[in-house]
């Protein structure tokens, strides 16, 4: 949400998917060091948690012949946030999301959600929070 949409100052974290990861996760630490970061600064632990739908629109954020950096679209990245929705961390985010994408109720969010995660349905709480996020854009 920092790096697609300056959404907010800063993140502990960037959860990215990363080929080779041996290679990169090595360098990711030595980074961390240098630097003074916490060793998790580049979390490929989120992985678990990306679409298992392929990507049909990622956005380039940076394109390097040894580093191209892509975000997931507005789509997947509602997906994940609304599955996550975590009242806290999430709500300002799924607002963001949901009005750049145009949704106007949890069934909606919930439609978009099972095309990218159609094994992973939306819970009662999930549902909760969406709603909430909904009725404070009233």
């Amino acid at each position: 949400m920092v790096l697609a949409f300056d959404a907010r100052p800063a993140t502990r974290d960037l959860d990215a998917r990363f080929t080779p990861s041996g290679p990169i996760q090595a360098e990711v630490l030595r980074v961390a060091e240098d630097l003074g970061l916490p060793r998790t600064w580049l979390n490929d632990q989120g992985v678990f948690y990306l679409p298992r739908t392929d990507e049909p629109d990622p956005t380039p954020v940076f394109d390097h012949p040894s580093l191209r950096v892509l975000r997931a679209s507005d789509r997947h990245l509602l997906a994940m946030k609304a599955l996550a929705a975590r009242r806290l961390a999430d709500s300002d985010d799924l607002a963001l999301l949901i009005g750049r994408l145009g949704l106007r109720t949890v069934e909606d969010v919930e439609i978009l959600c099972a095309e990218v995660f159609p094994d992973d349905p939306i819970g009662d709480r999930q549902r909760e929070v969406i709603a909430d996020v909904l009725a404070s854009k009233e």
